[in-house]
């Protein structure tokens, strides 16, 4: 039986219209000395700085920080707005794929309208071992 972890990373990268600067998913620098050999099984990305009329963002799985060889098509996800804090969003992405510490792993985002802040990628995922 596999057990399920949270990796919490925090880009504070700021986000456009177009795929700007990646941010690398590490997760064996933030695992100290635990070997990371996991099955990757859903994406949360939050954001703030959110325009008023802002949906949907658009996020990209890449092996390199080019963003040229994707291991996640461009995926578009509606945003789930903040209760108190509409400028905040929350968006979730399913995803099943196996991922080892030698497997270089980048995320990109963009939104309809620039202004916004990667604040959180939250990784939940398997340990396999």
């Amino acid at each position: 039986m596999s057990r399920m972890f949270a990796l919490r990373l925090a880009p504070n990268i700021a986000v456009g219209t177009s795929y700007g600067t990646a941010y690398g998913l590490q997760p064996a620098a933030t695992l100290g000395d635990r070997k990371f050999n996991g099955i990757l099984s859903t994406i949360i990305v939050r954001l703030s700085g959110l325009d008023s009329d802002e949906v949907a963002i658009t996020t990209r799985l890449t092996e390199d920080a080019e963003g040229d060889l994707t291991t996640m098509c461009d995926c578009s996800a509606k945003l789930t707005k903040g209760l108190t804090d509409s400028t905040k969003g929350t968006a979730i992405y399913k995803y099943e794929a196996q991922f080892t510490d030698e497997y270089p792993l980048n995320i990109f985002v963009k939104t309809a309208v620039a202004g916004a802040t990667l604040d959180e990628v939250i990784l939940l995922y398997r340990q396999v071992h």
